[in-house]
């Protein structure tokens, strides 16, 4: 893991410092890559590959990052998180690359992305395990200018989250958590 992490964290100094000698088919590979690393097993991995993933999306066409967005970022959780700890933690990796991309490339997120996004992190945010709950609130704090007019926009989209974490779940905390939405 170590080598990965090593990996992740070049492509954020190169993608912060030198964004300029990035080309954008590059990028492209480099972003799903650094997409591929928020699913691996190792915890301290996916935290730099989210960190790697925010930095590089900055530098594709909105396009490109809203279909790696949907791809990597928007989709159930992988086959390793089967219990609440494993769940926990790609929710907290994926909590950060979500709030990073919202952080670095604001306004470039289609509509129909940043309302899925929105719907996640309402149910998230709510999440008693504070490394998931606050990169989440971050994210929500972003898309919403007040948890109001979060609610009343993304409505169509809060409701199927919080139903498929109810019918689907089968952790008592996880439905806990989000019965806790607000």
């Amino acid at each position: 893991s170590n080598s990965r992490v090593g990996a992740c964290e070049w492509i954020v100094m190169v993608a912060m410092e030198r964004p300029t000698s990035i080309q954008p088919a590059a990028a492209g590979m480099l972003l799903r890559a650094a997409a591929h690393g928020l699913l691996d097993g190792s915890a301290v991995v996916r935290t730099a590959a989210a960190s790697a993933f925010g930095a590089v999306a900055k530098l594709v066409e909105n396009k490109d990052l809203d279909t790696v967005v949907v791809e990597r970022l928007l989709h159930r959780p992988p086959s390793f998180a089967t219990d609440n700890a494993a769940r926990n933690d790609y929710r907290a990796s994926l909590g950060k690359a979500v709030w990073e991309v919202l952080r670095l490339c604001s306004g470039r997120l289609g509509p129909e992305v940043e309302t899925a996004i929105a719907g996640k992190a309402f149910v998230f945010r709510s999440s008693s395990e504070k490394r998931v709950s606050e990169p989440w609130s971050h994210a929500w704090d972003e898309i919403a200018p007040t948890a109001s007019r979060g609610v009343d926009r993304y409505l169509p989209v809060i409701v199927p989250e919080l139903t498929e974490c109810f019918r689907e779940s089968s952790s008592r905390d996880e439905k806990m958590d989000a019965a806790k939405a607000d």
